[in-house]
Formats: structure tokens, C-alpha cells, sequence
């Protein structure tokens, strides 16, 4: 077996070295890549050539890592991750040395305005992903997902956001330095599309690995998700605000900590509307995105508990906003209707939370029934 598969990577080798001459070789080198892959996870990793052929074969991933066509590219990728996974299950540090070497590659070149690079990288980083337990070298590419998002190419843009859910839900016990990452490069990017990615993937990982992740990751993460409540494009603000939403279905209802974020905005939905043209513009625009951020937390509590009213006084000054202009106003006017659909069928008992003139301000008309 050991023959036959130095045989096949000097023709990959081979054929790679051809590639740029011949537009139909391209198939070649995907079969002998797969065909690479498989004898090598049938291969003893106690042979005493094991070492030597993680090292030949590595040798050749590195010079593929750029390959022109996108089925080599997916190939190599997937290689890469089988090769990692069962030489970090071998313990062979001399073929371990060699993978660190090859990953290390991999991260120096996966970088802007190499696409074919970032594509293999993400193939690579997808398996890893599927596989699971490889979070050591999942994170240090999640630049790669967002580097993938600048480009033209939109196929190329539709793998980054598979590849970023993928990672997302597999995310095991490194949630938390994930999370961290992602506030660098993600949270905190010029570019709201990263802003976006960012949010959802470190929406998910709290939602999906919380118990794994701990409390105060949870809450470090919480926190980074309302910052991007402010934030000035409207996509990235409405998914902060359906995480935050799914974050406080996680609390008790009495519990000190949502408590403490209803109070908070409140606050910020109940500042005083300014006249436009009475004050600075800056100050103006700062009064307004503060209300629209009071509004849109507000909005996350109410929709938190559909068929329940811990916080009547939070549905009170959402009510009040329902007539406003703009954003206030509108995201108000969509909580209060969901407010009204949910506790449709229970609303005269649900209605004894609030005084006769709160419940004029809430001017609750049953929807009609359809059929």
C-alpha cells in the first residue's frame, strides 16, 4: 500500500505541475487526490513509514493549495482535513510537526486577493467542521469566511455563509475563543456584511453551546450582541435584535439580570423626542438611535415571552411609540402587533395586568378569525 500511494502522489505531482498547460487534467488531479486520501486512511498510522508518507504527502498539498479549479480545490481541502484528523489520532509528533507546518502555510496564504486559496481554506475548515473536535484549527481561519465575503466571485460569497452557519452549530468547547475572534475581526469590521456574519455566528454559538460555553461567556457575548443594536446599518440591527431575543428566553422571568436590561431600555425608549430644529443634528441623531435602540431591546423582551406578561410596562411604551415616523415607530407597531396575535386567545385574563387607561394605550382590537 505504501507504494501505491507514493505512486499516486508523485502523479498528482505531476499532473498539478501540468495543469496550467492542459484544460483537461483538472479531473486527473481530483481523482488522484481522492484516490491519495483513501489509501492513506486505510494506511497503519503504526507503520514505520507513516511519518515519511505524511510527509511526501503534505509536501504535495502545498503545492495545490492555489490549484486552478474549483473540484481540485474542494479536494485538496477535504485531503488537508482527513490528513489532520487522523495524524492528530496518530500522536506521531514527526507527522504531527509536518501537518502544523502545512496548516501554518495554509494561514500565511489564505489571505485578501488570493480567492482560489480562501476557497480551499474554507474546504478545508467545512471538514474539519463535519468531522468535529478541531476547533484549534477552525478558529484561527475564520478570517478566510469573512475574507471570502469581499469577493466578486458570488458563489464563492454563498460558500462563506454555508461554511459560517456550518461552523457555527458544530462549535464545541472553544465557543468562547470563537466568540473573541469573532469581536475582532467580525463585530467590530468596517464592513456590515462582516458585522452581520459575525452577529449570527456568535448568535447561534450562544444559543446552541451555552451549557458548554459557561455563564459568563454567555453574558460576554450577550453584551457584544446588544452593542450591535446601534449599529447604523438596519439588516444587522434587526438580526442583533432577534438574538437578543433568543437569549432572554434563557432567563427567568424574576431573574435580577433581565430585569436589569428591561429597566435599561425603558430608559432608552422613553427619552424625550427632540425637535429637530431646536438642537445640534448630532445631538438629534444620537437622541434617535438611542429611542430606536430602546424600542428594538424592548421589542426582543416583549417577543420573549409570547404567551406570558412579565413586564406590562414594557408593551405600555412600546404602545406609545406605535404613531411615531420612521423606525421607532414602525418596529414599535410590529412588537405590539405580535404582542396582540399571541395573547389573542387569552386576553381576557391577560388584560388584568394593565389599568383601564393603560389599555387604551395599547388599543387592543381582537384580529379577526380566518378560515
Amino acid at each position: 500500500m505504501r507504494t501505491q500511494l507514493a505512486s499516486t502522489i508523485s502523479e498528482v505531482q505531476t499532473d498539478d505541475d501540468a495543469s496550467s498547460n492542459s484544460t483537461g487534467s483538472f479531473s486527473s488531479i481530483a481523482n488522484g487526490t481522492r484516490l491519495a486520501r483513501v489509501l492513506f486512511l486505510e494506511m497503519d498510522h503504526n507503520s514505520a513509514m507513516f511519518s515519511n508518507i505524511v510527509a511526501e504527502l503534505v509536501e504535495c498539498l502545498k503545492g495545490s493549495l492555489d490549484n486552478p479549479y474549483k473540484l481540485v480545490r474542494h479536494e485538496i481541502g477535504s485531503t488537508i482535513a482527513l490528513l489532520l484528523d487522523k495524524v492528530a489520532l496518530s500522536g506521531h509528533e514527526p507527522a504531527l510537526t509536518c501537518c502544523r507546518d502545512l496548516f501554518d502555510v495554509i494561514c500565511k496564504q489564505a489571505v485578501p486577493g488570493k480567492p482560489n486559496i480562501i476557497e480551499t481554506a474554507m474546504s478545508l475548515v467545512s471538514k474539519l467542521s463535519k468531522l468535529g473536535g478541531h476547533e484549534c484549527y477552525i478558529i484561527p481561519l475564520l478570517p478566510v469566511i469573512f475574507y471570502a465575503l469581499d469577493s466578486s466571485d458570488l458563489d464563492l460569497n454563498k460558500l462563506a455563509k454555508g461554511v459560517a452557519g456550518l461552523i457555527a452549530i458544530n462549535m464545541g468547547q472553544m465557543g468562547v475563543e470563537a466568540i473573541k475572534v469573532l469581536k475582532i475581526i467580525g463585530l467590530e469590521a468596517s464592513v456590515w456584511q462582516w458585522r452581520l456574519i459575525a452577529t449570527e455566528m456568535t448568535d447561534v454559538i450562544v444559543t446552541r453551546q451555552g451549557a458548554l460555553i459557561g455563564l459568563p461567556a454567555c453574558i460576554h457575548a450577550r453584551k457584544a450582541i446588544e452593542k450591535m443594536l446601534y449599529d447604523p446599518q438596519s439588516e444587522v440591527q434587526k438580526t442583533a435584535a432577534n438574538s437578543l431575543l433568543k437569549l432572554l428566553t434563557s432567563l427567568h422571568a424574576q431573574s435580577e439580570s433581565l430585569e436589569a436590561v428591561v429597566k435599561k431600555y425603558e430608559k432608552l425608549a422613553s427619552l424625550k423626542l427632540l425637535k429637530k430644529d431646536e438642537v445640534e443634528e448630532e445631538k438629534y441623531l444620537k437622541r434617535q438611535k438611542q429611542r430606536h435602540v430602546g424600542v428594538l431591546g424592548l421589542s426582543s423582551v416583549v417577543r420573549a415571552f409570547p404567551y406570558s406578561i412579565p413586564f406590562p410596562s414594557s408593551v405600555i411604551i412600546l404602545s406609545l411609540k406605535n404613531n411615531e415616523r420612521g423606525p421607532v415607530g414602525s418596529d414599535a407597531k410590529g412588537a405590539v402587533e405580535e404582542f396582540k396575535r399571541t395573547h389573542h386567545d387569552t386576553w381576557e385574563t391577560d388584560k388584568l395586568v394593565f389599568s383601564q387607561d393603560e389599555l387604551e394605550y395599547i388599543d387592543y382590537s381582537p384580529p379577526t378569525a380566518g378560515y
